[in-house]
């Protein structure tokens, strides 16, 4: 029954309809996005769009446009799509007139604004303008929120270190702010990061201030292997320092070296009664649920909460009195390079999480999200404020374009691949195959949509 509990609480009513709401006005944008790409695409080689929609299904409101496309809003809010006229079997193009109400050949006049007769360069452009469009869409909201509010990171001070790693056996203490890695200044702990990670078994020189001294600690990164939940194996160097600010207690397996055994509650006992004092704390980690013990500091003030069970952080243990979001501003010309360096990255998770899905190395149901999830996370990127929900509509929109390159029938990427067969074989897919192709697709998404959706219950019942 807890299971069910848990279910029934993660769809109260005021927390459901607010994420239902967040992640349909944000699939509904990035869609628009998608759309418009093939749109503006097709409207520059001069072919005809019949129709725009939001949402599938009936339409609830919508007009036409001088050059007769109609723009609709539909009931069904979970995609939309545009009607370029002339998508038919080049071999024998035939459209359905409905004001006759039966299927007759193409005009010459429409020909020649029908996407068939297009040159496969054109239809390529057209096919490619929507993911394109999306992914060039990340960047630009990238750049904006680098240039203005400055890129979302962490302060660099040390509030956990690992025991048995390079950071504890150096020396280095809680409250200590690194200044510089061999000389060079840091301003976030991801500068730290980037020094350490690719350089296993190379010698760093970390400047830090502690109190009012000024002190340089010599350490060597060591390498640490693991998976993601995702499953993607990683491989990097780990100095054992870091700053978090926070950790569920259900990832919370000993306290002060006392096993926790009985879950969440005893976790919260020990944790209370170590407030206000250092304290280890051991950490499950990754999909492989490795433990790690870190020495933290346990501010009173910030976990007060723990003895809230109304309180949205109730199974939240705070181990920085600094909740207040860290970000660093960028010049423009730095917005844009880490606005190409972030779309990659996240372009490149895509590709790694892909992997792991098709050759079945993932860890447990954490590999895939459906609805469920991409909700959850744009509920809560929303209540995190303004730039939190922008940065999680960036990613969303990569991911769509991402998507969307694949070479499955239905998707873009599928359509790319039957012209890539066109350029080469100097001829079209043949119909029959294209559809046979493309119903392969749709049954193959649609059993991908009803496993993301299944482990999304999984995940919260615990069955």
């Amino acid at each position: 029954m807890e299971g069910f509990d848990q279910l029934f609480d993660y769809l109260s009513v005021g927390t459901s309809l607010f994420y239902v709401g967040v992640f349909v006005a944000s699939l509904c944008l990035v869609i628009f996005v998608h759309e418009l790409g093939h749109y503006g695409a097709a409207r520059l080689c001069g072919v005809r769009i019949d129709g725009f929609s939001i949402g599938f299904g009936k339409e609830v409101t919508g007009w036409t446009d001088r050059r007769g496309t109609r723009w609709s809003l539909s009931w069904i809010l979970l995609g939309g799509y545009i009607k370029i006229f002339g998508d038919v079997d080049p071999q024998n193009p035939q459209i359905w007139d409905h004001k006759q109400a039966l299927k007759r050949p193409v005009t010459a006049e429409e020909r020649a604004v029908a996407f068939f007769a297009k040159p496969l360069w054109q239809r390529t452009f057209i096919v490619l303008a929507g993911p394109a469009i999306n992914i060039l869409f990340t960047l630009l909201l990238l750049i904006t929120l680098f240039a203005t509010k400055g890129e979302s990171s962490t302060r660099p001070f040390i509030n956990a270190i690992a025991e048995d790693t390079a950071g504890y056996e150096a020396g280095f203490q809680l409250g200590d702010q690194v200044l510089a890695v061999n000389g060079e200044r840091v301003v976030r702990f991801e500068d730290v990061w980037e020094h350490s990670k690719p350089e296993v078994g190379v010698p760093l020189v970390l400047t830090v201030k502690r109190g009012e001294d000024i002190l340089e600690i010599p350490i060597i990164p060591r390498q640490t292997v693991y998976r993601d939940r995702h499953g993607v194996e990683r491989a990097h160097g780990r100095l054992g320092i870091t700053n978090f600010s926070m950790v569920k207690l259900k990832e919370i397996t000993s306290v002060n070296g006392v096993p926790v055994e009985n879950g969440e509650n005893e976790a919260r006992a020990l944790i209370t009664e170590a407030l206000g004092r250092e304290a280890d704390l051991g950490i499950l980690m990754g999909a492989d649920k490795r433990v790690s013990v870190f020495h933290v500091y346990l501010p009173a003030a910030a976990n007060a909460h723990l003895e809230d069970p109304k309180s949205k952080d109730f199974d939240t243990v705070f181990t920085s009195s600094q909740k207040e979001p860290f970000y660093v501003p960028h010049t423009p010309w730095k917005a844009v390079e880490y606005g190409f360096r972030r779309t990659a990255h996240i372009l490149g998770e895509g590709v790694k999480i892909l992997r792991v899905l098709l050759l079945g190395k993932g860890e447990g149901d954490d590999q895939v999200g459906g609805a469920g999830s991409i909700g959850y996370m744009a509920g809560k990127a929303a209540e995190s404020g303004l730039f939190t929900y922008i940065a999680f509509v960036a990613v969303l929109s990569a991911q769509i374009g991402f998507i969307n390159l694949l070479p499955i029938p239905v998707l873009d990427g599928g359509y790319l691949l039957f012209y890539l067969y066109e350029a080469l074989a100097r001829k079209p897919v043949p119909e029959k195959v294209k559809e046979i192709s493309l119903i392969g697709g749709l049954i193959f998404l649609f059993v991908l949509m009803i496993v993301a959706n299944i482990g999304d219950i999984l995940r919260v019942t615990r069955l």
